[in-house]
């Protein structure tokens, strides 16, 4: 029997794993990495379902606006199924604020509402430093919740787990038929790929009673800032910290 490694435990990682496991279902898929759930990188994303085509560098637009369609109909069915509160999903809406206007974007067509607001909405939630504001209604995804069910979702599956840091892929030659790299950041050592860096800069979540709202503010200086409810959590550039105090 065929045997296939996939490096990395991120949101990636399993979801990789989970889906070779589903179109292969007659090989070994083992994953190797060092660090899960609570210590990745995935742990602190905002979770929010707005895909941009420019973080896909190199892939046509078609293409990623199929692969947003494709993935719209997984995240969107499991946020409005009976499931949604296990794996961590659920419908939110909010706003995103910019300061230059936002064409076309990818996501416009394929969530649940997206449309640009008026001046005076903007004046009436005092807005001043942003010119363009869009109300949005989407997914959103609570790491926490989803990369646990997605570990537990690999393991039922018969996958197997090895916590271990591959310095090399060499380290696995001869064991595995293939190997995927879903180390994201960590490629920059493994692989030495100087290409790969963060996109995007602080994420802060709030604690707001029974509220569900969440908010983006983007320009060339001032990348993205995700609120909802929850324990807020600062992404820089290079480094993840986790705090209770703003």
């Amino acid at each position: 029997m065929a045997r296939v490694c996939v490096v990395g435990a991120g949101v990636v990682g399993l979801s990789t794993a989970i889906n070779i496991q589903k179109l292969i279902p007659d090989v070994i898929v083992q994953i190797i990495a060092d660090k899960f759930e609570v210590n990745t990188t995935s742990i602190g994303a905002g979770g929010l379902f707005r895909p941009n085509a420019s973080h896909t560098k190199g892939v046509p637009e078609d293409v990623a606006r199929r692969w947003a369609r494709d993935s719209w109909k997984f995240y969107s069915e499991m946020a409005t199924s009976d499931m949604a509160c296990e794996t961590g999903h659920s419908v939110s809406s909010g706003y995103i604020f910019s300061k230059e206007k936002i064409v076309n974007p990818i996501y416009e067509s394929i969530v649940f509402n997206c449309r640009e607001m008026s001046q005076c909405e903007l004046t009436s939630l005092g807005i001043t430093q942003y010119q363009y504001g869009y109300h949005i209604t989407t997914v959103l995804t609570e790491m926490r919740r989803y990369m646990p069910w997605l570990m537990n979702k690999f393991k039922a599956n018969g996958g197997k787990v090895e916590k271990r840091k591959i310095e090399n892929l060499s380290e696995l030659y001869g064991q595995f038929d293939v190997v995927v790299n879903c180390t994201g950041l960590g490629s920059r050592d493994l692989l030495d790929d100087q290409e790969i860096y963060p996109v995007r800069g602080h994420i802060i979540r709030f604690g707001f009673s029974e509220q569900r709202i969440q908010c983006l503010g983007q320009s060339p200086l001032d990348k993205a800032m995700g609120i909802h409810r929850g324990r807020y959590i600062l992404h820089t550039k290079w480094r993840v910290c986790t705090s209770r105090r703003v």
